[in-house]
């Protein structure tokens, strides 16, 4: 099975796994949907209802439509999705929704060094020539595991987000199909 490749399949992939509206406690991102956060909607400035402020009520009501230019401005471009390998675009694209796109180069930065003893790269959030080449080389397994450590490394150090973490391995160990 392959994954999907091009931003509309990825974010049809995505917005099935993100869901609607949530605004759970343990969610250090506040209130959700379709996997946008309310502060990435603040700093969107997405104030859906027209009332001049962007709020939960904007949140409630997000549409796909509402939501697909803010992921691709956000996620997709940001992140540098499309200069990754087709294996690994999903994946790295859920990993820009979940983490931010600094974060999620960072997970890639560090998955490929991890598979190198010599031409190592800089761990920096960048997504620069160095990257793009060193990233070609990326296995999607290696990334996964990179990703499950993140996840880890998070409810490690905030025991809050235990409540989370279920979930947070079930979408990435999700990506094994792939391999």
């Amino acid at each position: 099975m392959k994954p999907p490749t091009s931003y509309e399949d990825v974010i049809a992939e995505v917005f099935e796994t993100e869901g609607g509206y949530v605004n759970s406690k343990t969610d250090r991102g506040g209130a959700t949907n379709l996997g946008l956060t309310i502060g990435t909607m603040k700093a969107l400035k997405m104030d859906l209802d027209g009332d001049g402020d962007v709020d939960i009520d904007d949140v409630k009501i997000l549409t796909k439509e509402d939501a697909m230019p803010a992921y691709y401005d956000e996620f997709w471009v940001r992140g540098r999705v499309d200069r990754c390998p087709p294996l690994l675009r999903y994946l790295h694209f859920d990993s820009c929704v979940h983490h931010s796109p600094y974060r999620a180069i960072k997970i890639l930065q560090k998955a490929y060094n991890h598979m190198r003893t010599t031409n190592r790269i800089k761990v920096d959030g960048r997504f620069g020539s160095r990257t793009e080449k060193a990233v070609s080389k990326l296995k999607l397994n290696v990334l996964i595991y990179y990703r499950i450590k993140y996840i880890c490394d998070i409810v490690r150090n905030d025991s809050s987000q235990d409540a989370n973490f279920t979930g947070w391995m079930n979408r990435i160990t999700s990506f094994l199909k792939y391999i």
